[in-house]
């Protein structure tokens, strides 16, 4: 019989050693140094993002008509929701499943989450194109030509969870905040060119969003991550990959559906209840409170794979000491962002969109827009520790609850205060979500102290 080939031996070798520096890189318990760094990169990595796509809303109420930007409000919606189903089976799982079960094959790992994302891309496209066939038969033209946009818009916008949650469990954080910086400068640049040469669309505008997304992610993945797609050597781990991820993700898609049904349901029932200047005015208000929740995710993701690390090896005092610092860091940032914002808020609208909201905003709905993001870093801290325990039931039932309230509490409140019962359900919901998840995270503690009572 033949003996393995010399590039094969060197093929061998180069996968073991790099196995082997991923696995060390992986293990490595960081430092309070690292883990601020990790902190402050995940922070300004989403600090960027945030404030470019908040700047690009100003630049679409800038540039296009306000029922334009409305339909664009809209499909993008539609989007997200696909978006949330392909981060519930394919990003959120990574910082999870990694560290702990493919520390030692990260190449292959990365390889197979890539076909899962080609896949579900396949299948997100597939569902905004049927989408965007019923809009067409039903005489909406300029929501169906963006629906087309948001098809070949879609698998570009799933190149960023799934490269951001790669990175992270990479240990690759301050590389993907440089990612974010090419899509500041991408994004608007795209617009720019588009508004200039006077074609700016929805579809375009979301196409352009998409690829300026898309790029530095790809640029990332092959230069830095480099997966393995050889099928020979990832087809088996495919199916393996799917299988931990589906046990993970069914819950999690369940509770990430319900996530966007409350959290873009007033988009969707806004033309019909209050018009598409308040459905237009949804996005845009609430883009003002986006940067502190993109950072919160962010952070929180950062600490996922270090948790996740301590967690499994029962190391209680430095999962709950790491849980502490990266709680800390988001929930006092965002009091102190609240906190300003409740003072210069409405100038800060009225500043950013020139005024094309100044009738809509009024000192309770600064208010009620601050308490929002309070309690969304509380709810998302609560949720990280349930999902890190393999809660993923209880979140999707939270979800579910927080679903349920949003649309009678919160469409009751849209029906008899206009846009600023957006913001009173949003607000309503969130409490409902956080008792639900308090009460969740009491009685998995409670079952550990009674198992740890009963050892002793």
């Amino acid at each position: 019989m033949e003996g393995p080939s010399a590039a094969t031996v060197d093929d061998a070798q180069g996968e073991q050693k790099a196995t082997a520096l991923d696995f060390a890189r992986l293990r490595k318990a960081p430092s309070g140094l690292l883990h601020f760094i990790k902190i402050m990169s995940a922070i300004a990595e989403q600090a960027i993002f945030a404030g470019t796509n908040f700047m690009l809303t100003v630049l679409l109420v800038r540039w296009m008509p306000i029922d334009h930007v409305g339909v664009y409000s809209f499909c993008y919606s539609l989007i997200i929701v696909t978006c949330m189903l392909f981060e519930a089976l394919v990003s959120e799982p990574i910082p999870i499943l990694g560290p702990a079960r493919y520390a030692n094959r990260l190449r292959c790992y990365t390889g197979a989450v890539v076909f899962l994302h080609f896949a579900t891309s396949v299948l997100a496209s597939l569902a905004l194109l049927a989408a965007g066939s019923i809009f067409h038969d039903r005489g909406s033209p300029l929501i169906a030509e963006t629906m087309v946009g948001a098809v070949i818009a879609a698998p570009l916008l799933f190149l960023r969870p799934m490269t951001q949650q790669l990175c992270y469990t990479h240990s690759y954080n301050g590389l993907f905040a440089l990612g974010g910086v090419a899509y500041a400068i991408l994004a608007p640049a795209f617009l720019f060119v588009l508004h200039i040469a006077g074609v700016l669309r929805p579809s375009y505008a979301i196409i352009s969003i998409g690829g300026a997304m898309a790029l530095p992610c790809l640029f990332i993945m092959v230069v830095f991550l480099r997966p393995d797609l050889r099928l020979a050597r990832v087809g088996s781990m495919i199916r393996e990959v799917l299988r931990d991820h589906w046990r993970y993700g069914r819950w999690a898609i369940i509770a990430q559906t319900n996530h966007w049904l409350g959290g873009n349901i007033f988009h969707l029932v806004g033309p019909s209840m209050i018009g598409l200047e308040a459905t237009a005015a949804v996005r845009a208000i609430f883009n003002m409170i986006l940067p502190v929740n993109l950072a919160t995710a962010a952070t929180l993701s950062a600490a996922a794979p270090t948790l996740a690390r301590y967690h499994s090896a029962n190391q209680r005092d430095r999962y709950r000491r790491t849980l502490g610092l990266f709680a800390g860091t988001v929930l006092s940032g965002t009091a102190v962002y609240a906190f300003l914002f409740s003072f210069v808020g409405m100038q800060a609208i009225h500043y950013c969109y020139r005024g094309a909201f100044d009738k809509l905003v009024s000192p309770s709905l600064i208010v009620w827009l601050c308490v929002i993001p309070v309690l969304s870093v509380l709810n998302a801290i609560v949720e990280l520790n349930l999902r890190l325990n393999g809660k993923m039931k209880s979140i999707a039932l939270s979800k579910f609850a927080w679903t349920a309230s949003t649309m009678t509490i919160g469409i009751a409140a849209c029906a008899a205060f206009g846009l600023l019962g957006v913001f009173i359900g949003w607000a309503l919901s969130s409490v409902i979500l956080l008792s639900r998840n308090i009460w969740c995270s009491y009685r998995l503690s409670k079952r550990a102290s009674d198992a740890q009572g009963h050892r002793d």
